[in-house]
């Protein structure tokens, strides 16, 4: 995955390598794990975006879209 858009799934996600928040309160977001699951319609200041080298660390992230 990388910070280029794709098509699919891979659409808009954004390599992601730890550190502060990058997006503004209220942003709903989808995160994809280091250990390989997504999650979706989360708020991007309720997450950990720091990398602890967890399975849990965010290794990409998307402004979440509704379906």
């Amino acid at each position: 995955m990388s910070g280029t858009q794709e098509n699919g799934d891979n659409a808009d996600w954004v390599e992601w390598n730890g550190g502060e928040c990058p997006v503004t309160t209220g942003t709903l977001i989808d995160v994809e794990l280091r250990h390989g699951q997504k999650l979706g319609h989360l708020f991007g200041s309720e997450v950990d975006w720091r990398h602890d080298v967890m399975d849990d660390d965010i290794i990409a992230y998307r402004i979440h879209k509704e379906s």
